[in-house]
């Protein structure tokens, strides 16, 4: 009898059901518990169950509809038209690090490697640990790797700047991701997801059952390759920035006499890391025809 009861409470945590039922206005409402449908309404609801693997922890599809007032949805995104088809999905998360509050979310990588990775509102971009890096193959090829420094409320440290082609989390993609390698954060996450990403999508967070919920934005001419203006700004005036200092710094020692030295070799590996960051975002942006006045060189 033990055993069945806990049988079947795993059941009720892995499964899910959406309770659908109209008010006496017309008002279709939806919840996930018959106790919170009025009781002159039960004898008309609908039910819908989902399942939901907890031990592969895979993507359930969300399908409520637009918000309904009861917190179940997520209102339209800016720009969306009638009848207009945008994904909308669900992804669990893990909700604690130890005793700490977090939104920790599987992530995919390049489509091959998968790892913990926090969800980070006051971060701009993605970091990850070495040993994530590694797994990933970001050292291997020749694709660019600029020494930085990694900032942060507890101060800077050394990292590696690059690029990986894709980030995935559940159904949500994007693509030409700059990452920043640097020493491990936690042993309960592999690295970091800031805004670039999740400025990408329509968030919302369901706490009761630690699931996030996303809504992609409708496409947009303003927005090539997924990314606003704002990003591909950004991003050119950092890796032109960056090439062009070590670019001043090289001819700097070589006009000191310093050839041969330590420190020009330095500065031109680094000029030549950032010159190949900078060329792999021009033909990023040539693919995606963004407009001249947004890139910087």
């Amino acid at each position: 009898m033990l055993l069945c009861c806990s049988f079947l409470a795993m059941v009720s945590v892995a499964d899910g059901e959406v309770i659908k039922w109209t008010d006496a206005e017309g008002n279709v409402h939806y919840s996930d518990s018959e106790a919170e449908v009025p009781a002159k309404y039960r004898d008309q609801i609908e039910r819908k169950v989902y399942k939901f693997d907890k031990q592969k922890e895979t993507t359930r599809k969300w399908m409520s509809p637009w918000n309904q007032g009861n917190g179940n949805g997520l209102a339209p995104p800016e720009g969306y038209q009638q009848g207009e088809k945008l994904k909308r999905f669900a992804v669990p998360y893990r909700a604690f690090e130890g005793t700490a509050r977090r939104i920790i979310v599987d992530v995919t990588f390049n489509g091959s490697v998968t790892a913990p990775m926090l969800l980070d509102t006051g971060a701009p971009g993605v970091t990850i640990s070495e040993a994530l890096a590694n797994r990933i193959g970001v050292f291997e090829g020749d694709t660019g790797k600029l020494k930085v420094r990694a900032g942060g409320l507890g101060g800077s440290v050394p990292a590696i700047l690059t690029i990986i082609d894709k980030l995935e989390v559940g159904e949500g993609v994007s693509e030409f991701v700059p990452v920043q390698v640097t020493h491990s954060i936690s042993r309960a996450f592999e690295g970091l997801v800031g805004m670039d990403f999740m400025a990408n999508f329509q968030l919302s967070i369901d706490n009761r059952r630690h699931l996030l919920l996303f809504q992609e934005m409708p496409e947009s001419d303003n927005r090539p390759g997924g990314h606003d203006e704002h990003w591909w700004r950004a991003l050119f005036y950092d890796f032109a920035r960056m090439r062009t200092g070590w670019g001043k710094y090289m001819e700097h020692l070589k006009s000191a006499n310093s050839r041969g030295s330590d420190k020009l070799k330095f500065a031109e590996s680094q000029y030549n890391e950032a010159d190949k960051l900078l060329r792999k975002l021009d033909s990023y942006a040539a693919k995606n025809r963004v407009p001249m006045n947004w890139r910087r060189y």
